[in-house]
C-alpha cells in the first residue's frame, strides 16, 4: 500500500511540474514577470515572440525573425545551440540572450523531472 501512495505522489509531482512550470515564468533574471497559461512546448510561434519581446526586450525585428522561422515552444525546448538561432537569422545578440534563456528553460525542465 505505501508503495502505490509513493508512486501517487510521486506522479502528482511530476504532473504539477509539467504543467505549472510555465504558467507563470518569473523571470528573476530580467526583473520582470511575464504570464504564460500553458506549458512552454504548447506555446505557439506568437507566444514564443511576445516572450522574447517582454522578458528579453527582443526588437519587432528579431521577434518576427522568430515567428517566421516558426518557432514554437517545443522547437525553442530542442534548439541543440546557439549557432542554430544565428541560422534562423537572429543577429548575434540576441541569439546569445535567447541561447541563455533556452539553457535556463531545460534546466529547470530537467530538474522538474520533465522529460
Amino acid at each position: 500500500m505505501k508503495l502505490n501512495a509513493e508512486k501517487s505522489y510521486l506522479d502528482f509531482i511530476q504532473i504539477f511540474f509539467s504543467t505549472t512550470l510555465s504558467i507563470l515564468i518569473k523571470s528573476v533574471w530580467s526583473g520582470t514577470t511575464t504570464e504564460f497559461t500553458k506549458p512552454v512546448s504548447d506555446w505557439t510561434p506568437e507566444e514564443v515572440a511576445d516572450w522574447a519581446r517582454k522578458v528579453l526586450k527582443f526588437s519587432e525585428k528579431s521577434a518576427k525573425i522568430l515567428i517566421e522561422s516558426e518557432v514554437d515552444g517545443s522547437t525553442l525546448l530542442v534548439i541543440p545551440n546557439v549557432k542554430r538561432l544565428e541560422d534562423y537569422g537572429l543577429p548575434g545578440g540576441p541569439a546569445d540572450k535567447l541561447w541563455a534563456e533556452i539553457e535556463k528553460l531545460k534546466k529547470a525542465q530537467a530538474n522538474s523531472g520533465m522529460r
